[in-house]
């Protein structure tokens, strides 16, 4: 029997949704009209998304409305008019009778048509104006349902115990337009590529958004400029160490003393572990013996620097001549007799093998070469040592070098301050003191949690852009279980997943992220990331409907099907938007959002206080330079050293 069979195959995928649609026809059949729907639907039944629901929903509801307003405007009019009210014009037109309609019914319906008509745009620009360009957009409907996330309002976090902001704004979500927050007991790691905003979009702003003191790296200016005048009000004070001129110029406003907090061998081992992971190439290759016996000896040096009220560069300095027994000698004097030793047996060994011992630990040091780069760690006057005859050892005041004010990271954790550490990568890199220098700032708030039963009063914010190239901290992923709930909150900025895995490891870069606030900001081109990202975000239920229409008494036939594909591919992923954003919340699968840049938001003005007091002009301001470059890109090139320059 001649028949028609019509397949429509409904695709799901985003960005790009189309439906197409295969004909298989038999000559001399009978021709039938065929239906096509797109349906998506969350696994386990749940409805996502119908077209054809959503323009039936809204056309019901757009005639409910014009009805309702229809017969209140008779009403109301009647009443002005001082006639009597129908109740039912409907009944009465059906029975014959004549319904009258008054000139003061036509002004109330033109009245509420006005209100309905406002009302109505308001919704709509709401619901669609965040999505302008965005046919991502529709993956959202299926995706984790913003009505069942828990602990992602700005009530949900801790209380401050100031009263100041629980979190910080990331974004809204594009189903259901819900703000959602990172409340100051949540750590966050953000994954995105180049122009995708990050600064703009949550750098800035958790430094704004910091209720108390606040720690900001980067390799760009524009976090400092942005946010250095606004941080500074109310009485606050902003720390900037910039050594290679990230900001145009080279400023080091202070000088902290390393040494300051070292008493015992494992404090000494502690610090020695910054300068070791910053001054490591990511790359080399590591000798067990001879790299893990040169940190030793750093440490071993820095202890007894410390315990003299030297500094650094005094440790650079011995290690260089290996017959200076000034180490060992301020050891054995205050007692580290063990220490002492140690250092008088790496003495011993052969000279080559001494040698590349002493070598190995003096490069870890080598940033402190420079001599700009090491004022940042001296003191205004620094102390000579003089070996006496006998086993004493003299000290003398040296010269004075500078008039810096001190940073002290044990008072700058209880304050509301904010420190700018600002560096670049490459052979002349400042990262060693970077590391340092943010690394015993986080000590120093594990410290003091542990005063308040094991959480800082007020949380510690910490802003850690380009973390892998310029302040390589080698224990932050394990931090990262337990810094949240003392109230320390970092935001790790990467690049890529894989950047992180060449400074910590796969193992540990994959805990960072499954304890923490994982935030893709698109342009990302992994595509190992974004399948198992892909995956996280889950699947969702799509329709094939087949209709058959044939002669005979069965007529027409459907058959409904339904098939589980992603909701965001690989392919989806990496061409994600700059305005948007995946977001994933610990215990929930991800959501997609809607970016708020800073210039969206409160802050708006503070900011462009802060870009002209730093002689840059505000946003907004109109510049034949910037012409047709996008908001995002304008905000990095306002603050850049040469921001006159062409985009790339």
């Amino acid at each position: 029997m001649p028949c028609l069979v019509h397949a429509s195959t409904n695709q799901a995928r985003s960005p790009k949704i189309s439906a197409k649609l295969p004909r298989t026809s038999i000559p001399h059949s009978t021709s039938g009209a065929g239906m096509t729907e797109i349906r998506r639907r969350r696994p386990g039944g749940q409805t996502g998304t119908s077209l054809g629901a959503d323009a039936f929903a809204w056309a019901a509801l757009i005639c409910a409305a014009m009805i309702l307003a229809s017969w209140a405007a008779l009403a109301i009019g009647q009443w002005a008019a001082g006639l009597p009210i129908t109740v039912n014009p409907v009944h009465r037109a059906l029975s014959g009778d004549p319904v009258e309609w008054p000139r003061e019914s036509t002004m109330v319906l033109l009245a509420l048509a006005a209100v309905l008509a406002a009302v109505g745009s308001a919704a709509a620009w709401r619901k669609w104006s965040s999505r302008t360009g965005c046919g991502v957009d529709i993956a959202a409907r299926t995706m984790q349902s913003p009505r069942e996330l828990i602990g992602v309002d700005k009530t949900s976090g801790p209380e401050v115990h100031d009263g100041s902001n629980r979190g910080m704004l990331l974004g809204y979500t594009i189903s259901g337009h819900r703000p959602v927050y990172l409340v100051w007991e949540m750590v966050c790691t953000v994954i995105a590529g180049t122009r995708t905003g990050k600064s703009a979009a949550y750098a800035i702003r958790a430094i704004l958004d910091a209720p108390g003191p606040c720690i900001a790296t980067s390799n760009k200016a524009d976090v400092w400029a942005h946010t250095d005048l606004p941080r500074r009000s109310n009485g606050a004070r902003t720390w900037l160490a910039d050594p290679q001129g990230v900001t145009g110029a080279e400023r080091i406003e202070f000088w902290w003393n390393p040494l300051a907090h070292v008493s015992q061998l494992r404090h000494a081992r502690r610090l020695a572990s910054f300068f070791v992971a910053a001054s490591t190439p990511i790359d080399s290759r590591v000798d067990s013996y001879f790299d893990g016996g040169a940190k030793e000896l750093l440490a071993l040096y820095m202890l007894a620097s410390a315990i003299a009220g030297g500094d650094l560069v005094h440790v650079l300095e011995w290690l260089g001549n290996p017959l200076d027994e000034t180490a060992d000698r301020i050891l054995q004097s205050a007692g580290k007799l063990r220490a002492a030793a140690r250092i008088g047996e790496a003495r011993d060994l052969h000279p080559r093998q001494r040698d590349g011992l002493l070598d190995m630990a003096r490069r870890f040091l080598d940033v402190l070469s420079d001599d700009d780069y090491a004022r940042m760690a001296l003191p205004p006057r620094r102390r000579r040592f003089v070996l006496t005859g006998g086993r004493d050892i003299r000290t003398e005041p040296g010269t004075y070098i500078h008039n810096l004010p001190v940073f002290d990271p044990v008072q700058f954790v209880t304050s509301r301050d904010t420190l700018y550490a600002l560096s670049m990568e490459g052979a002349d890199s400042a990262a060693a003191l970077t590391t340092a220098l943010v690394g015993q700032v986080l000590d120093a708030a594990v410290a003091e949690s542990t005063k308040h039963g094991g959480r800082l009063l007020i949380p510690l914010i910490a802003v850690l852009d380009e973390v892998a190239n310029i302040c390589k901290l080698p224990e932050l992923p394990s931090q990262y279980s337990h810094f949240g709930g003392r109230g320390i909150i970092p935001l790790t900025f990467l690049q890529s997943r894989k950047q992180g895995e060449r400074v910590w490891g796969p193992g540990p870069m994959a805990e960072m992220l499954d304890q923490s606030v994982q935030i893709y900001g698109g342009n990302v081109a992994d595509t190992e990331y974004l399948g198992d990202l892909s995956k996280l975000i889950g699947g969702h239920d799509v329709s094939t409907l087949t209709e058959s229409i044939a002669a005979g008494p069965r007529g027409r036939s459907r058959s409904l099907s339904w098939r589980t594909e992603e909701i965001l591919t690989v392919d989806d992923l990496a061409a994600l938007p700059k305005q948007r954003a995946i977001i994933r919340f610990p215990h929930h699968k991800p959501i997609l959002v809607n970016k708020i840049w800073w210039w969206d938001s409160e802050h708006r003005a503070a900011i462009n206080d802060s870009l002209i007091s730093h002689g840059i002009e505000p946003f907004g301001a109109k510049r034949p330079a910037l012409k047709g470059i996008d908001p995002v890109e304008q905000s990095e090139y306002r603050s850049a050293p040469d921001w006159r320059e062409a985009p790339e």
